[in-house]
């Protein structure tokens, strides 16, 4: 290298270019048990943020059914106005539900299913049904989602065919703003 270019670099000389000699050994690289520790490092940081993102799947999919469920009572008050008909979607057991617009039946997610903490029953509506009239009202009613963390949704339906949704915190009913 000219003399212009290595103080450019901030070498004094071309000598500096070359690896540096500690106590008789060459520095050329990390020892074993540097590449250990990071490895360690690395290892313990990628199985608390697979820990984390395993732990939020349960919450992830009630609240993904809960958005779908409720996609899927406007459907139904919308084909009822629409077709001028009712529709009712009824629940079979504490994970299956049939729609009458898709006309087959429905599954919720693994880690969901419908009812209370409590098992005090899954809704609020004469044989788990709601049933939508020709002017999208529906008889006021309640339906309840759960998963397998112990986190609760209910679903409230009023006449006018209005749904919202509270969730659970462990004291009370939280509506969704």
């Amino acid at each position: 290298l000219e003399n212009g270019v290595a103080k450019q670099i901030g070498r004094s000389n071309e000598n500096d270019l070359v690896p540096q000699k500690v106590m008789g050994r060459s520095m050329k690289g990390l020892t074993l048990i540097e590449l250990v520790t990071a490895l360690a490092i690395v290892s313990i940081i990628t199985t608390l943020a697979i820990y984390n993102f395993v732990s939020q799947v349960p919450h992830r999919q009630l609240k993904e059914a809960t958005q779908t469920l409720i996609g899927q009572f406007q459907l139904a008050r919308q084909k009822a106005i629409t077709d001028n008909r009712e529709y009712t979607v009824s629940i079979e057991d504490s994970t299956r539900y049939n729609h009458p617009v898709f006309m087959e039946q429905q599954t919720l997610p693994h880690h969901v299913s419908f009812g209370q903490l409590n098992g005090d029953g899954i809704s609020s509506f004469d044989n788990n049904s709601v049933t939508f009239r020709p002017d999208g009202t529906i008889e006021n009613g309640t339906l309840y989602l759960k998963n397998s963390r112990n986190e609760a949704v209910k679903i409230v339906l009023n006449i006018t065919g209005r749904m919202r949704e509270a969730w659970w915190d462990g004291r009370k009913w939280n509506e969704k703003k």
